[in-house]
C-alpha cells in the first residue's frame, strides 16, 4: 500500500487518492453501442450478446414461475435461515424510511401538499461474474416492496447451463421478485430501459455491475431512472493506537478481496501501526483462497494516511468521503457528528463492514469514488 504522510496542518487533498473517476472512454463507447443495437433490434440483439459474451443459447429469457416458487427446496436449511434473518432485518430498517403523503392548508383556504407515489415497476441488476451475490437481491428488492412497487424484476447473467444460481434464486423468492430474466451486462440495462418483444421495459434500474453495465447506466440515465453510476467498492478504515491490526487487516483485505479495483484506504497516526498492519496483512494473505485480487487490489489502489492528530484524520476521512467507513478508534460514537461524508458508518472494533453488507438491515447499495460528498 502507498503512504502519505500529513504534516501538522496540512490537509489531504483529493487528487493525492489517484481515483479514476470517469469511466474509460472505450467502455462508454461500446456500452453505447450494445444500448443502441438493443434499443433497435430487441430481443435478438440481446440473445446475440448473451451467446457472445456469456456463452450460453437461450431461447427464452425469462425463468419460469415454477423455478421461482420453488427456489427454497433442496437448500441448505442453514443457508436458508441466514437468508430470512437478513431479509427479515433489511425490510424492518427500510421501512423507516418509507416516505408519506402529507397535505395543509392555509389560512385563505388553500391546500397544499405531496402526494407519494410508488413506481409501477423497477429493474434490479444482480452480477454473476466472479462470485454470487443473493444480499445485492435482497438489498433493492426489498426496498422497492416496502415502497410500493407493483412490479420488481430482476436481470443476472445466465451460467454456462443456462440457469441461475439456486443461491440468488432464493434470495429473489425471499425479496420478493416478480420477474427474473436470464440476461446481464450492458444489454441487460438496455433491455430494462427500453423493452424488448419479450423483456417489458421498468421505470428505475437500480443495483451493481461491471464497468459496462455502469457506463450502460449511465447512457439510459434520463430515459430511466437510475440509482448511481457506481464503480468499485471501497473502504476506508480509521485506527488509532487501541486498534489491534489483525483485526484491521482483515476489515482492509475484506474489501480488497471483492475486485483488483476495489479501493482500500488507513487512516492512522503513526507508521509502525501501519507497519504492524501491513505485517499483518501478509499473515492473513497466506491462508487466502483470494489472495491473488486481494494483493492487487491493496497494491494498486491501497492507500495509507499518517496523520499527527484526530481532527486531521477526520478531515482526511471526509476528504476520501469512502463507500464503507470503519472508526476502530477509542470513543468512536463521539466523532460520529464530524463525518460529513460517508456512504455507511461503522462504529467501533467489533462492528465489520460485512454486517452491514449482508444482514444488519441498512442497505449495501451505496455512492462509492467520494460521490459520499453529496449523495445519501
Amino acid at each position: 500500500m502507498k503512504t502519505i504522510k500529513l504534516a501538522p496542518g496540512e490537509r489531504l487533498v483529493t487528487n493525492q487518492l489517484n481515483r479514476k473517476g470517469v469511466l474509460p472512454q472505450n467502455i462508454i463507447d461500446a456500452a453505447r453501442d450494445i444500448v443502441a443495437n438493443v434499443r433497435a433490434n430487441g430481443d435478438a440483439a440481446v440473445r446475440d450478446y448473451c451467446q457472445r459474451f456469456d456463452g450460453v443459447e437461450l431461447q427464452s429469457f425469462r425463468l419460469p414461475q415454477e423455478q421461482i416458487d420453488a427456489a427454497l427446496e433442496g437448500l441448505d436449511p442453514a443457508f436458508v435461515a441466514a437468508l430470512e434473518k437478513a431479509a427479515r432485518q433489511i425490510r424492518e430498517f427500510h421501512q423507516r424510511e418509507v416516505e408519506q403523503s402529507w397535505f395543509t392548508t392555509r389560512a385563505d383556504g388553500t391546500m397544499l401538499g405531496v402526494k407519494v407515489t410508488p413506481l409501477a415497476a423497477a429493474g434490479i441488476y444482480v452480477p454473476g461474474g466472479r462470485a454470487q451475490y443473493p444480499s445485492t437481491v435482497l438489498m433493492n428488492a426489498i426496498p422497492a416492496k416496502v415502497a410500493g412497487v407493483k412490479r420488481v424484476v430482476m436481470v443476472t447473467p445466465p451460467q454456462k447451463d443456462g440457469l441461475i444460481s439456486s443461491y440468488t434464486l432464493a434470495a429473489a423468492k425471499l425479496g420478493g421478485v416478480d420477474e427474473i430474466y436470464m440476461v446481464g451486462g450492458a444489454q441487460a440495462v438496455a433491455a430494462l430501459a427500453y423493452g424488448t418483444e419479450t423483456i417489458p421495459r421498468v421505470d428505475k434500474i437500480t443495483g451493481p455491475g461491471n464497468a459496462f453495465v455502469a457506463a450502460a447506466k449511465q447512457i439510459v440515465s434520463g430515459d430511466v431512472g437510475i440509482d448511481m453510476v457506481a464503480g468499485p467498492s471501497e473502504v476506508c478504515v480509521l485506527a488509532d493506537a487501541t486498534a489491534k491490526p489483525m483485526v484491521v487487516a482483515a476489515d482492509l483485505m475484506a474489501q480488497a478481496e471483492h475486485d483488483p479495483l476495489a479501493a482500500c484506504y488507513l487512516v492512522t497516526f503513526s507508521d509502525a501501526y501501519a507497519d504492524a498492519v501491513e505485517a499483518a496483512i501478509q499473515v492473513h494473505l497466506a491462508d487466502s483462497t483470494r489472495a491473488d485480487i486481494t494483493r492487487t487490489s491493496l497494491d494498486d489502489h491501497g492507500l495509507i494516511v499518517v496523520c499527527t492528530s484526530m481532527d486531521q484524520a477526520l478531515e482526511a476521512v471526509n476528504v476520501i468521503a469512502p463507500e464503507h467507513l470503519e472508526m476502530h478508534v477509542e470513543g468512536a460514537m463521539e466523532y460520529l457528528g464530524a463525518i460529513r461524508n460517508a456512504g455507511a458508518i461503522f462504529l467501533g472494533a467489533w462492528t465489520p463492514e460485512a454486517v452491514g453488507d449482508y444482514v444488519a438491515g441498512p442497505n449495501h447499495t451505496l455512492p462509492t469514488g467520494g460521490t459520499a460528498r453529496y449523495s445519501s
